[in-house]
């Protein structure tokens, strides 16, 4: 009888040793960055330029302002949380390495902003912490490299610990320049040849401090930026034969050009 209730006794023991207690804690959410957007309208000749046909990638700068931790808003101090780590895509999806993953903290506040910039002709990107992020670029510019700079810059975001990603909106840094030529003349069958079309002296060398504060530099003499003939139709076909009838005709320049903004008088 003893033998039995102990082993009654000991079972219970065994099952009661078994039961844990289980706390469900929210994840975190990782920052991400999705979908980002080409304004087609600030710089850009062409309007079918897009994210798809532009770039595979993009650097991004971020500060965490840590006003959730805080009980006076003087003591907030602001943190670099990504200093241009490279967001890319594949296959519709963009993502970075997950060895960078920063992740929304409730009650803080977050500034995000990003760049596209050839790595041929962006000499130095350097972050500024804080609400304001700025990102000074030197450019050597070289006319058979077409390389545009973009950049955008997100709304500073107040989390609540359940963000979305971030999604930005990119504008074109670069101006896109073409020449367009119509024939005029009143006289039947006069007909107008227009080649070798050129800007003498475009800036060369700049610095930009993001959004757009650009500083040019002095370019040497002997460059020059070639646009072609006065050969593409209004219908995208190029004639050969170059002759602008005058009949009102629209003839455009063979090539589009990415130029460096200024205010210098431009030699055509």
């Amino acid at each position: 009888m003893k033998k039995t209730i102990l082993a009654v006794l000991a079972l219970a023991s065994v099952v009661a040793c078994n039961k844990s207690e289980v706390l469900e804690v929210a994840p975190q959410k990782a920052i991400s960055f999705e979908n980002p957007f080409i304004n087609n309208s600030t710089k850009s000749v062409d309007p079918s330029w897009s994210a798809d046909n532009m770039f595979s990638s993009f650097k991004v700068y971020g500060t965490l302002t840590n006003t959730a931790t805080v009980t006076d808003a003087t003591q907030a101090t602001s943190t670099n949380i990504f200093a241009g780590i490279p967001v890319t895509e594949n296959e519709g999806v963009w993502s970075y390495n997950e060895q960078y993953n920063q992740y929304w903290i409730s009650g803080n506040t977050y500034n995000f902003a990003a760049v596209v910039a050839n790595d041929a002709n962006a000499t130095t990107v350097s972050n500024v912490a804080g609400k304001t992020i700025g990102m000074p670029v030197s450019l050597s510019y070289n006319a058979e490299t077409q390389d545009d700079v973009l950049y955008a810059k997100s709304e500073e975001i107040v989390s609540d610990g359940d963000d979305s990603h971030v999604n930005f909106t990119f504008n074109h840094l670069l101006s896109k320049v073409k020449f367009n030529f119509t024939n005029t003349y009143t006289i039947d069958g006069y007909t107008v040849k227009v080649s070798n079309i050129q800007i003498l002296n475009p800036y060369k060398t700049a610095t930009v401090t993001f959004p757009n504060a650009w500083s040019a530099q002095a370019t040497a003499d002997d460059f020059a930026l070639n646009f072609g003939n006065a050969d593409v139709k209004a219908d995208g076909a190029t004639d050969t034969n170059a002759l602008i009838p005058n009949n009102n005709s629209i003839y455009s320049s063979t090539y589009e050009r990415l130029l460096i903004p200024g205010t210098q008088d431009l030699n055509i």
